[in-house]
């Protein structure tokens, strides 16, 4: 269906954006690759495109040229607060945290207003050892985007896990429940809080 529409117009970047992600989803990763690199820099899908490709990349088994990938593309457009987050995630995927959290950084500091970007900061907070300061990301989150699943997740999840403020932990978790029903690690943090509150 995407080849045909192409064939109509091969500029139809969204097509061809569908396209590459349907092979990406095939495994067939050459393919995916060659179509979303036809995918130009002027397109507002190149952001995506770029993380689709890096993904690709890491499942290859090379996350020093997704990291690569993606340092290039914040160079060329830096006006694409994915980048940094997503970037932000290949880093911290290496243990690389200083990185982590630089890249975070300077995001943050270009887009305050990023959910993506807190959530990044306080996964790499939690992941130091730094849990107030997770905690705290994960609020500035919430303020942004209240019915943010996976924030009010990780906030139970970590009250939960140190068995501290039960009862807003069970408050948040079923919050998050209710809004992504059939997320199974949002179920598995409603029982491992029921087995802290026994």
């Amino acid at each position: 269906e995407f080849s045909s529409l192409l064939d109509e117009d091969p500029q139809d970047e969204r097509a061809r954006y569908f396209l590459a992600s349907s092979y990406e989803e095939k495994k067939l990763y050459p393919r995916a690759i060659e179509e979303f690199e036809k995918i130009p820099e002027t397109s507002e899908l190149y952001g995506d495109t770029l993380i689709h490709i890096a993904a690709i990349l890491k499942k290859q088994g090379k996350p020093e040229q997704a990291i690569a990938l993606i340092k290039d593309g914040i160079s060329r457009k830096e006006d694409e607060p994915e980048l940094y987050s997503y970037l932000g995630s290949l880093y911290q995927d290496d243990k690389l945290f200083k990185e982590a959290e630089e890249i975070t950084r300077k995001g943050l500091e270009l887009f305050p207003d990023s959910p993506d970007l807190h959530y990044r900061m306080g996964a790499i907070y939690e992941g130091t050892n730094r849990f107030a300061e997770s905690i705290r990301e994960m609020e500035e989150v919430l303020k942004i985007d209240p019915n943010n699943a996976d924030a009010l997740n990780f906030i139970g999840y970590s009250y939960a896990d140190r068995g501290i403020n039960l009862d807003k932990a069970e408050e948040l978790i079923k919050r998050a429940v209710k809004l992504k029903p059939k997320s199974g690690y949002i179920i598995d943090s409603l029982g491992w809080l029921y087995f802290r509150q026994d």
